[in-house]
């Protein structure tokens, strides 16, 4: 059953008053902030040797940054550090095998540079050497989860 003319046109008149009512042109839009916002939404292709440099430069950051530098870093990665000793026995293999490569090389005089070890796919483990008066006594371990990397990774 159609409705008469009459209540169409009434009807119709009160959704373009709503139309009309609902458009505020008196507020001003950041469009910087639209732009910005925008951008970050975008969806983004990340390869797994960005995440690995992302890893790598967010270990040197937070192993050569002041302590207050360093502590912003590992709350916004959600870094776990361990430091770990030549008598130390970790109950984790991953950290043992760690350990053991560092403690051969500390042993063989060999040269023991920061570095970056993918061992999960969901973790990435920055390793140095833990230095005490001037002469090494272990291994520093940070555990950087892969997913709060890529979520803080800044595409260019």
């Amino acid at each position: 059953m159609s409705m008469p003319f009459k209540y169409s046109a009434i009807l119709l008149g009160l959704l373009s008053l709503l139309a009309v009512s609902g458009c505020d042109t008196t507020q001003n839009i950041d469009r910087e902030a639209v732009k910005r916002e925008m951008k970050n939404r975008e969806v983004k292709r990340i390869l797994e040797s960005d995440i690995l440099l992302e890893g790598e430069r967010v270990g040197k950051l937070v192993s050569s940054s002041s302590d207050s530098i360093a502590q912003e870093l590992i709350a916004k990665y959600k870094i776990a550090l361990d430091s770990i000793g030549w008598d130390s026995t970790p109950s984790d293999s991953t950290f043992s095998s760690i350990l053991g490569v560092y403690q051969y090389a500390n042993e063989e005089g060999l040269d023991m540079p920061e570095g970056i070890q993918t061992t999960t796919k969901k973790e990435f483990f920055y390793c140095m050497p833990l230095q005490q008066n001037d002469s090494t006594q272990g291994v520093i371990i940070m555990t950087i989860p892969r997913k709060d990397l890529i979520l803080n990774y800044e595409v260019e």
